[in-house]
């Protein structure tokens, strides 16, 4: 960073510091892009942390507002492109926003305040009188307000001090008035705390004990001196426990259908891993298959009798005693089919609830392998044709997943990464999953490619729909798989068709 951070006086702009949009040859970045919508629309922005000369390389941006202003400048960026990320209210003086941007997730945090986890720890006045101009649409905090901001930001924020900010709160320590940084510390009751990171920055805020005891001293002054952070701290706890409930922090499920050997067990560890890492989530997953992994004893005890839909009777895996004393109980099944039908949409509701819904309370992406529509296919990719309506009811009765997902290949190529089923079996299951395809919306994505590349593609091409679930907003458009050679799924569900 230039040496302006570390002078009270501004530097005169330098208009060579970054390429002003839309100039020849030049491709500005999302966050210099949203700095100058900001700034034309009259909202004065200050980056807090981050060095003004490296806005291209950032993946994430820190940036103050006005808070009274905070609300407009969201809408502003939102008219951009970005996206509200989280449940809103949860901290009316922060707000997270994302967007895609040439395959990385972008990210601006959008501050009303100084503060952390609802604690205002810096006057804003006094913060704004220390904002200088460092080029068009670019502001930074001088020298005593960017390490007062540092300090308090790693007491609070983090386990220790970042190496990032090591070198720079050094370069800083000896060219403040000290004097002037404490005393707005002190009217924190932060004086004493700040006073011993200044004395030796690197050793005091680079020991995770030393930061851990100084975090709670901190927290005790400001919930004890400050009545506004103990409201603050009170609601955003109260708004967070109550989105579990209401609705605010909706989870995502992600279901996957598919005969076995289509890459479903893959395509679901590369999609948990390619979630993880890209919005920092956490995900589950959950066999929600109608067959096999029960619940409830009443499962436990029908699977021992060989209670399924199968057309015929007999399983040729199952003990000789079991099949002798169901043939002589029910000789042509029926009652063994009614009985598996009456206590399957129980059974699927325990797994929604247990394996579901408790994740998704918590604002947790589920990634389901099967889901009941297999009920409408087959018993273990073995067709079945008795009772579709009874088995069509039972699939509506249970919740729909935000997306289906319906993997499929050639039978060959399944059959020889699988070959539990012969091809003939396969191809009979791949069908049938097209014949329902458009019921139950599947969204059908060939695993001609490796499951990583897959798991990028759904998310880089569907980032906005899993923000705006997680965030629980109405949906804009479907969900799409396209790769940039193919066209939107119905090519895709024509292809499987071919191909099956």
């Amino acid at each position: 960073m230039r040496n302006g951070l570390a002078d009270m006086k501004a530097p005169e702009p330098q208009a060579e510091v970054l390429p002003q949009p839309g100039s020849q040859g030049t491709d500005p970045s999302m966050f210099h892009e949203a700095l100058m919508r900001l700034e034309d629309a009259g909202i004065k922005s200050c980056l807090l942390r981050d060095d003004p000369d490296t806005l291209d390389t950032l993946d994430e941006l820190d940036l103050l507002v006005p808070r009274d202003q905070l609300m407009r400048a969201a809408e502003i960026l939102q008219t951009c492109g970005w996206e509200v990320w989280g449940a809103d209210g949860c901290d009316p003086l922060k707000i997270q926003l994302v967007c895609m941007d040439k395959n990385v997730l972008r990210k601006i945090d959008l501050h009303g305040a100084l503060v952390a986890g609802g604690l205002v720890y810096i006057d804003d006045d006094w913060f704004w009188a220390r904002v200088i101009p460092y080029a068009p649409a670019i502001n930074v905090p001088a020298a005593e307000a960017f390490l007062l901001h540092c300090i308090m930001h790693v007491i609070l924020s983090k386990p220790q001090l970042p190496r990032k900010y090591a070198a720079r709160l050094v370069a800083l320590v000896d060219t403040i008035d000290t004097e002037s940084l404490l005393l707005q510390a002190r009217r924190y009751g932060l004086g004493g705390m700040v006073g011993e990171a200044l004395g030796d920055p690197i050793s005091t805020l680079g020991d995770p004990r030393c930061v851990s005891r100084l975090r709670r001293s901190a927290v005790a002054v400001l919930l004890g001196r400050h009545p506004g952070n103990v409201a603050r701290s009170v609601a955003g706890r109260a708004r967070r426990v109550l989105s579990c409930f209401d609705g605010a922090r909706a989870g995502l499920l992600i279901a996957l259908v598919g005969p076995d050997g289509a890459g479903k067990t893959s395509f679901i560890a590369a999609l948990h891993a390619e979630i993880a890492a890209r919005f920092d989530l956490a995900a589950r997953s959950a066999y929600m298959g109608p067959w096999d992994r029960h619940v409830l004893p009443s499962s436990k005890l029908l699977a021992r009798v060989d209670a399924s839909p199968l057309d015929e009777l007999e399983e040729p895996d199952a003990p000789r005693w079991r099949r002798r004393l169901v043939s002589r109980i029910d000789s042509t099944g029926t009652l063994r089919r009614t009985v598996y039908y009456a206590n399957l949409p129980f059974e699927m509701w325990a797994r929604y609830i247990w394996r579901v819904k408790r994740h998704q309370v918590l604002s947790r992406v589920v990634i389901a392998d099967r889901y009941v529509y297999d009920l409408e296919v087959g018993f273990r990719n073995v067709p079945v044709r008795n009772a579709p309506s009874l088995r069509r009811l039972i699939c509506h009765l249970l919740p729909r997943p935000d997306v289906t997902i319906l993997l499929y290949n050639d039978p060959e190529i399944i059959w020889g990464r699988k070959s539990e089923y012969p091809a003939v079996v396969i191809r009979e299951a791949l069908e049938a999953y097209r014949q329902i395809s458009p019921r139950w919306d599947f969204r059908p994505v060939c695993t001609d490619r490796s499951p990583a590349e897959l798991a990028a593609s759904f998310v880089t091409q569907n980032w906005r729909n899993i923000v705006r679930r997680q965030s629980a907003r109405s949906l804009q458009g479907s969900w799409n798989f396209s790769s940039p050679e193919e066209h939107p799924t119905a090519s895709k569900s024509s292809c499987m068709s071919d191909r099956s």
